[in-house]
Parts: C-alpha cells; sequence; structure tokens
C-alpha cells in the first residue's frame, strides 16, 4: 500500500510538469509488474511516440488491486493536467482503474484481462483489446504443428455468458470437420461455488469420453482460478488426450497443464491499444464506438513435458514456438 500511495504522489507531480508542455497529450498507463506487462507498456510508448505524455504507475504482484489510493484525486485534476486516457493492463487493476475513474473521467482503454468481451462491452466509457484466444485458432493450429487428427474436442463453458462464442467456435470448427462437445458448467447453477463443485464431478469424465480427441481449456476466470486450478493440472496431466489454452502460463513447465497454448503477443496488444488511444485523443472517437476487439498478433507455446507424455512431436519447427 505505501508503494501506491508514493507512487501516485510522484505521479501528479510529474504529470503535472509534463501538462505544460505545448501539445501534449498525456496518458497514464496502469499495470501489474510483471515482465509480459511491461512488454505490453513498452510497445505502446514506442507506438504512441513522443506527443504523448506517458507516465506509467506499477501494481505490485501482492496488491490485490481492490484500490489505487490517490488515483481518483489525480483523475480530477484540472483540464490540461489529468489524463486524456487512461490504459489499464489485467483484471485486477481494469477493476481498480474503473472504480477510481467513475463516470465523467477519462475514457478507459482495457487489455490483456480475460473475459473483457463478456464484461466491459456494454459498459460506458470502456473500450480495448480482448486477450481471448478463438478455439478454432486453438484446434487448427495444434493440429497443423503436430499433424494429429482432431475429430472432437471437449469445450466446457459458462452458460449465456459464453454461448455467443460457444455458437462461434461451434459453426467455424464444424466447417473444419471438427465436433465440439460443448458442456456448460452452469446447468445446474451459475454460482462459483457450484461450478467448482460441477467441474470436480464431472471434468475428468467428459476428458474421458469416448471419441474426445483434445479438451479446450476455457479463458475464463470463473472456470480457471485459483481455487479451480489444481483440479485442472490433475486431470490434465492423467488424461490421455492433450489438453490446449489461449492462456500461456497454463503450457509452462511451472504448471505443465496443457501441451499447446495460442496466446496474444503483449507486443502486438500493445500496438492495438496505441492505436486506440490514437482514435480517442486525435480522432474523436467514443469508447462505444472503438467496442472490445479481438487480438490481432497470436504466438503459440510448447510444452515439451506435455509432449512427451503424450508422444507428440512437432512437425513444423518453423512456427514460432519456443
Amino acid at each position: 500500500m505505501r508503494c501506491w500511495v508514493r507512487g501516485v504522489v510522484m505521479l501528479v507531480l510529474v504529470l503535472s510538469a509534463v501538462a505544460q508542455a505545448a501539445d501534449m497529450f498525456p496518458v497514464l498507463v496502469v499495470r501489474p509488474e510483471q515482465p509480459t506487462f511491461a512488454a505490453a507498456a513498452a510497445s505502446l510508448q514506442g507506438e504512441l511516440g513522443p506527443r504523448y505524455a506517458i507516465t506509467t504507475l506499477v501494481a505490485p504482484a501482492q496488491d490485490d488491486g481492490a484500490a489505487l489510493p490517490g488515483l481518483a484525486q489525480y483523475v480530477a485534476l484540472p483540464k490540461g493536467q489529468a489524463p486524456r486516457v487512461v490504459v489499464a493492463f489485467d483484471n485486477r487493476v481494469i477493476r481498480a482503474v474503473r472504480a477510481a475513474v467513475g463516470p465523467g473521467g477519462p475514457p478507459v482503454v482495457a487489455a490483456m484481462g480475460l473475459n473483457l468481451m463478456q464484461e466491459l462491452s456494454p459498459a460506458a466509457g470502456v473500450c480495448g483489446v480482448s486477450f481471448d484466444v478463438a478455439p478454432f485458432t486453438l484446434v487448427t493450429r495444434f493440429q497443423a504443428l503436430t499433424h494429429s487428427r482432431i475429430r472432437a474436442v471437449l469445450l466446457p463453458y459458462r452458460g449465456q455468458a459464453f454461448a455467443t462464442q460457444v455458437a462461434d467456435a461451434i459453426r467455424q470448427l464444424d466447417r473444419a470437420g471438427i465436433r465440439v462437445v460443448a458442456r456448460d458448467v452452469t446447468a445446474d447453477g451459475a454460482d462459483p461455488q457450484r461450478i467448482a463443485w460441477v467441474l470436480e464431478r464431472y471434468l475428468a469424465g467428459w476428458a474421458a469420453e469416448e471419441g474426445i480427441d483434445a479438451v479446450v481449456v476455457p479463458s475464463d476466470s470463473v472456470l480457471v482460478n485459483r481455487r479451480t486450478l489444481p483440479l485442472w493440472i490433475k486431470v490434465g496431466r492423467r488424461s490421455s488426450r492433450p489438453f490446449l489454452t489461449g492462456i500461456e502460463a497454463l503450457a509452462t513447465p511451472d504448471l505443465s497443464l496443457c501441451v499447446f497454448a495460442a496466446a496474444p503477443d503483449p507486443h502486438g496488444i500493445g500496438s492495438q491499444v496505441a492505436q486506440l488511444v490514437v482514435q480517442l485523443v486525435e480522432d474523436r472517437a467514443t469508447p462505444a464506438q472503438l467496442g472490445i476487439e479481438p487480438p490481432i498478433q497470436i504466438l503459440s507455446r510448447w510444452d515439451q513435458t506435455q509432449a512427451d507424455r503424450l508422444g507428440l512431436t512437432l512437425h513444423d519447427p518453423a512456427q514460432d514456438v519456443p
């Protein structure tokens, strides 16, 4: 908390001075301290160039993001000193920034958070870049890299919140000759505790069903979180089917849950966020006009531990898989 307070005091002093420069557009970037977020922020700054006075506030990893002390006061500074746009990276930071900015504050550009299309699309004053990768991209990239024959995939999902996305996945994968076995984990209730119970009871059985060739781990923080992650890891490591995901961290040696991940490139996210900032500031677009757009640049990750266990071989080393 002390780190936040000191940071905001310095922030106000620096930005008040910067705002005196002619033809400068003040922009505040709030992000966690991890390298992935730093890379996206660096890309953003490089894309915007010298006409934008960018100040970054870094949220310590241990901070829960419930509040950003002093941020509301900064946002309320006189016109010309307050930021024209606030950029927020990560779900916890996005929630805190939205609470601090409130109605009537500067527009917020949200990025690198899960479920943004579901949570923010109707929200006034917010636009951004989704961090979710479509199941079609996951499955077809994996199939191309491994020469695997995928006929059917399991896709757990959360009821009405993702009904449109699941319908799109079913339609797109059907064109590729792949059947989607979609399981609604909210059929008996949408409470997170109930969802966790459903996963505990049914996930292993769903993954083992005859005819399932792969499992898509959804980019949904209600289905995959601190409470449910141990279950996903247990089932994924024991399953004879490859688990695929749009969450890069799940296909790393630290977790070794998924054999393959296709996740947004943080540098690409930074570039897309920069374009949104320019549209908001210079083109005078509104967040409602811009909405939440999908990521453009996607990187692939291959977990060798899981690949060896499943007997999978990477057949196209030219792909961007570390």
